[in-house]
């Protein structure tokens, strides 16, 4: 994984996602785009200037099995950064959450993108 140290603080966060990875997600990190895209809500379809986050993967099971048969690892940053950009979030980043655990964050636009102010206004 990527080492995030001193980063830019935590944006004021709307929505947090943990995804939920298949088993056969690789060690790696980098699985299909796909399976975060279909996760992660469009950017126009959240309130406009909403902050969302995305952890690694789903929290783990707790209890003694589910640490025994705990997959390590999750989403790799790169991997969750490029999923909000394909989702139409803007100013992605990434940083540290309030427990110490790497998220990757972005914003959705304040703005309709351009071209749709007209249609807003016909619609």
């Amino acid at each position: 994984m990527v080492a995030v140290q001193d980063g830019p603080p935590l944006p004021p966060i709307k929505l947090w996602i943990e995804p939920v990875l298949p088993p056969d997600w690789p060690a790696d990190g980098l699985g299909p785009l796909a399976v975060l895209t279909a996760q992660i809500p469009a950017a126009d379809s959240v309130p406009r200037g909403s902050w969302i986050a995305i952890r690694p993967a789903q929290a783990p099971a707790r209890g003694l099995l589910a640490r025994w048969f705990r997959k390590p690892g999750g989403a790799h940053l790169a991997l969750r950064c490029t999923a909000l950009l394909a989702r139409g979030y803007e100013l992605v980043g990434a940083g540290l959450d309030p427990q110490g655990h790497e998220v990757a964050w972005g914003r959705s636009p304040e703005r309709p993108p351009p071209g749709r102010e007209l249609a807003d206004l016909e619609g």
